[in-house]
């Protein structure tokens, strides 16, 4: 866990660093504090019970949820202070993001929902889309409507649409849930691909398989990192 006093002894390093986060809504304090910092190649995992802020800490790192307090750096770049146009184009070109419930369009193929998020040459985001649903083990299934997939492949095929446009930082809320033990260990070991190939890979997640993959952890509880994040592996 980094923390920092100024924006100076922030290192501008690609990942994702935190200094100072503070959360709350009506009536409730969710985030209390929280600094941490996740580096470029590793899987961290923001590992709490339901209810101690994992998902809000995780939207605030995708410029979804603006803290009142404290600082958010994604890949080198001071994010928190950013309008909400800015914050939108921060997020398309930084950021990849991985749901508990994939948001697929039901009515597209795989191939069509992981098109539709691409920016750039037509050609080259086709070229882009194939190769990731080769990677993830699911081109055969580029043709099938979102609605005839699996659970395990409607997630693999909301990786690649997260990273259709190549972010340094993924980020994952309850990943596995509702998934058997097969599927969650495909996707899973999916993340950890992604993070060797050189990218930030941050997981809110209850479910302590994440644990296989994850290099380090940081435990939230009721809005406060109980300890620095550490090693598990």
């Amino acid at each position: 866990m980094t923390t920092a006093g100024s924006e100076s002894q922030l290192a501008p390093d690609p990942g994702v660093q935190l200094s100072g986060i503070t959360k709350s809504f009506p009536g409730c304090s969710v985030l209390r504090d929280v600094s941490l910092t996740a580096d470029r190649g590793e899987v961290l995992w923001i590992r709490g019970a339901s209810g101690a802020g994992k998902s809000t800490l995780l939207g605030i790192i995708g410029l979804l949820i603006r803290p009142d307090a404290g600082q958010v750096w994604l890949a080198g770049q001071r994010a928190d202070l950013r309008s909400n146009p800015h914050a939108a184009r921060l997020r398309a070109r930084l950021l990849g993001f991985v749901f508990q419930h994939h948001h697929l369009l039901s009515a597209l193929t795989a191939q069509e929902n992981v098109l539709i998020a691409g920016h750039g040459a037509r050609q080259s985001i086709r070229n882009r889309a194939a190769d990731l649903l080769e990677e993830f083990a699911v081109a055969d299934r580029g043709d099938a409507r979102a609605e005839e997939l699996s659970g395990g492949e409607r997630q693999r095929v909301g990786l690649a649409r997260a990273l259709i446009n190549d972010p340094p930082v993924v980020l994952a809320d309850e990943p596995i849930s509702g998934l058997d033990e097969t599927a969650a260990r495909k996707v899973l070991d999916t993340f950890s691909s992604v993070a060797r190939s050189g990218r930030t890979v941050v997981i809110a997640s209850h479910d302590a398989a994440v644990g296989r993959v994850a290099d380090r952890v940081a435990y939230l509880d009721a809005g406060r990192l109980t300890t620095s994040a550490e090693e598990v592996r």
